[in-house]
């Protein structure tokens, strides 16, 4: 008699489970926006996303990883989009990015494993074309890259590599060899430079801008075209 109690009980909780679990899965689902970016009328200043998702400041330019979660950057930040990344390559948990409306243009993408901690923070003020790149070559170094995109994704590991969007949807990638590291300074030389546009390409080396909906990409000239100088000073790092 008790065998089926103790049973019939744990029946009844494996069913609850499945049930709250359900209801969860719903809400994350309910959750993600459909709306165009179009849609974010409301727009914050890029120095005050920096600070809170990157530890940023504008005369510091070393950023510091802190668990920053979902449900706290909702209460500083509430207008937004949430999207959810197609084909996630890096997380056995689901990939969410959100979308921020930037005040100096364009646009600031949050990335999220299931809906829980940051693991990424990117800013375009806009995309590039390939032709934008010419006069980068084998030997050429990231302050030259910086040149023309100031803000690259960058991944620090000891072979580093840079993605900058392009307005294809494609990533513009420089690999870099990094020599020296006295006082800390590490001078970064490319060794490499390519066109990707898989996921397969990018695993292990971030271009986790890639993720992001084409139709989610900021419009706009290119820095050939005479846009994107005002950044040019404002190094970015690894979020």
């Amino acid at each position: 008699m008790n065998i089926r109690i103790r049973t019939m009980t744990l029946a009844v909780m494996t069913v609850f489970l499945f049930i709250v679990g359900c209801g969860q899965k719903s809400n994350v689902q309910n959750s993600v926006s459909k709306e165009n970016i179009s849609s974010l009328t409301n727009s914050y200043h890029l120095h005050e996303l920096d600070l809170y998702f990157m530890k940023k400041t504008r005369n510091v330019p070393v950023i510091v990883w802190t668990p920053i979660q979902y449900e706290d950057a909702r209460g500083e930040f509430p207008n937004y989009l949430l999207r959810k990344a197609n084909d996630s390559v890096y997380y056995s948990e689901d990939l969410y990015y959100s979308v921020y409306s930037v005040e100096e243009g364009g646009y600031y993408y949050v990335f999220w494993s299931n809906l829980g901690f940051k693991v990424w923070a990117i800013y375009l003020k806009h995309t590039f074309e390939l032709r934008d790149f010419e006069t980068l070559s084998i030997g050429s170094i990231y302050q030259d890259l910086q040149k023309i995109d100031p803000r690259p994704e960058t991944n620090a590991t000891p072979n580093s590599f840079t993605y900058s969007m392009l307005s294809t949807g494609e990533l513009f990638r420089c690999t870099y060899e990094r020599s020296g590291g006295e006082g800390g300074y590490y001078q970064m030389t490319i060794i490499d430079i390519s066109v990707v546009n898989e996921l397969e390409q990018v695993v292990g080396t971030a271009g986790y801008l890639l993720y992001i909906e084409k139709e989610d990409l900021p419009q706009g000239v290119s820095a050939a075209q005479g846009n994107g100088r005002a950044l040019q000073n404002d190094v970015r790092e690894v979020a």
